[in-house]
């Protein structure tokens, strides 16, 4: 999943569990203050719910307060998702925080705990056949839409086919062609073909309810990280009646209704938006009644806020962490858990000059990404000199894009005819305008001016504006800041739902015949081992070719008000502990 930088606190990315691959998982982050062991009374004790997920594996964080604590009477939780989303609908949701809305609100047939395993989610079971080639995925019973509709499964069928609807267009379709008909139905001319020959091709997708509670997924090979894909914010069902009824509007609260743990209740658009919980929820009704997201895009503000007790929620940049840590009063309420992104500057390989493999590298060579994690992150997060960040299956320490080299990246750029940096067409670098951020795209033109003698102009957007540029080829920036969070722990996702050529996530533009190649040979291997030897030499073409330059990886570091409790943090959250929201609570204060 893409995320515009800085990470707000829906931009923290999920990356979601693999089941059916044998690979070293990163362990689970029992963050202080986290308050595990606490229960409200009256209330169940985690994981006890039909279908909850596992409780964390490994030492249980210390309970911050005694074992019975007293409700408060306001159970609203009150976070900041930096800006207005540019969607919230799960079939076109491809950024972090479009897609952490649509977790809020919707139930995939799968779900992850916070040891990072698929566990059932809407879906109470799966089996797959011996050839690994046929899901059946048998729906609970008693599944509502929040407003009393029964689920069933050709509401997810109907998603399905939806995401993979050629005229939708959806950034996220290229992720199910492992399904049998998907990439003839998504690649179609819906101009050209008749409504029956569109149809003829959908219907042909290896998608089928077979009966009200059943779900079958035909595949094309055997592909053993599909059933985390079934966990993602898409695989959620929908009404094809509420889709038609709302038109373009169909995600305001009047017509957005799910099956997950709230309720959309209120969009002030620009300003935030209000969640309740819902009562249908098939693991119980949360604990909070009420979730207030606003949209507060200036950090300083976000800190104010936090401070005065407007929000619960505040993520630390490097530039405050050294306080937050100072501060007797601040520092209890830190948490610290590893992240699952990384933080690249992407370059139109389709426009000049980066349609050249010598200015790319050149550009990606000089960046000093040690200093920039020293000075600009104070520490925080990893310098990245490839893609799989630590942690991850796929990750290789020994793998270095272009370190530190102004003297390699101006005979770069002299082979590549630009000795005179000066005859190098303009040069522009656009971003999700914020103070933070702009500081450190000033850094990055900085470097770049005294590294090879280039001008680059700074391009500050609008953050929804500026999604909505990265999300289509013919408007994507010559030079942006982007960063891609794991929607589950696998090279494959990292790999070919990024980079490979078919991929209709790709930003870059750029090809290679040999990278796909590797790819597609390992993404239908069952032998995790011989994947990665795959994997591996992928990504060293991708590190060679640089239609990105790498530069972080991230970490994750928030304040988190005392009063709020059993929020189970992990490094898949799209938001901070989404995958058992409905156990969180607020405790009197």
């Amino acid at each position: 999943m893409s995320t515009a930088w800085p990470v707000t606190l829906s931009t923290l990315l999920t990356c979601l569990a693999l089941a059916l691959v044998a690979c070293t998982q990163p362990a689970t982050p029992t963050p202080a203050g986290a308050g595990a062991g606490e229960t409200p009374p009256g209330a169940p004790k985690p994981g006890a719910a039909e279908g909850s997920p596992s409780t964390p594996s490994g030492p249980a964080a210390k309970p911050s307060g005694p074992a019975q604590v007293a409700l408060h009477g306001d159970q609203t939780l009150r976070i900041n998702i930096g800006s207005e989303p540019a969607t919230i609908d799960p079939t076109l949701a491809s950024f972090v925080d479009e897609a952490a809305i649509a977790q809020l609100v919707h139930a995939p047939l799968m779900s992850f705990d916070t040891r990072l395993q698929v566990v059932p989610g809407a879906a109470e079971k799966y089996t797959v056949s011996n050839d690994g080639l046929t899901y059946a995925f048998a729906l609970r019973q008693g599944l509502t839409f929040s407003d009393g509709q029964p689920v069933k499964a050709q509401h997810y069928e109907y998603a399905w086919k939806r995401l993979l609807d050629p005229a939708l267009a959806a950034e996220y379709a290229s992720i199910a062609y492992v399904i049998k008909g998907a990439e003839e139905y998504n690649t179609a001319d819906h101009r050209r073909l008749s409504a029956q020959q569109l149809q003829a091709l959908r219907d042909a997708v290896g998608v089928k309810a077979t009966d009200d509670s059943t779900l079958v997924f035909t595949l094309k090979h055997p592909a053993p990280y599909f059933v985390s894909i079934t966990a993602l914010w898409f695989s959620v069902p929908l009404r094809e009646d509420l889709i038609k009824k709302g038109g373009e509007r169909w995600t305001e609260p009047e017509t957005y209704a799910g099956s997950g743990p709230f309720v959309l209740k209120d969009w002030q658009h620009q300003n935030k938006l209000v969640f309740e919980a819902n009562p249908r929820y098939y693991r119980g009704k949360p604990r909070l009644e009420r979730i207030e997201a606003v949209m507060i895009n200036d950090p300083t503000v976000q800190r104010a806020a936090y401070l005065n007790g407007e929000l619960d929620l505040y993520e630390v940049g490097g530039e405050d962490l050294a306080t937050v840590e100072r501060d007797p009063s601040l520092s209890k309420e830190l948490l610290r858990w590893p992240g699952t992104c990384t933080y690249y500057i992407g370059f139109n390989a389709v426009r000049p000059p980066f349609d050249n493999l010598k200015v790319r590298q050149a550009f990606a060579a000089t960046i000093d990404r040690e200093a920039y994690v020293r000075d600009i992150g104070r520490g925080l997060g990893k310098a990245a000199y490839s893609f799989v960040p630590p942690g991850l299956p796929g990750y290789q320490p020994a793998l270095k894009q272009w370190t530190f080299s102004p003297q390699d990246g101006r005979r770069l750029l002299g082979d590549a005819g630009f000795a005179d940096p000066t005859k190098l067409p303009p040069i522009t670098i656009t971003y999700s305008s914020n103070p933070r951020t702009k500081a450190r795209m000033e850094w990055l033109a900085d470097q770049w001016k005294r590294a090879l003698g280039v001008e680059v102009k700074l391009d500050p957007v609008e953050t929804k504006a500026y999604t909505e540029l990265l999300k289509k080829p013919e408007t994507t920036p010559q030079v942006f800041l982007l960063g891609w969070c794991a929607d589950y722990p696998d090279p494959q996702n990292w790999l070919s739902v990024v980079f490979h050529s078919k991929s209709t996530i790709a930003r870059t533009g750029w090809k290679n015949a040999d990278f796909d190649a590797l790819l597609d040979q390992a993404d239908r291997l069952p032998d995790m081992n011989k994947r990665l030897e795959l994997y591996n030499k992928a990504q060293g073409i991708l590190v060679e070719q640089a239609p990105v330059a790498f530069l972080l990886h991230s970490e994750h570091v928030f304040l988190k008000k005392t009063w709020v409790r059993d929020l189970h943090v992990s490094p898949i959250d799209s938001l901070p502990g989404i995958f058992g929201i409905e156990k969180t609570w607020i405790a009197k204060h």
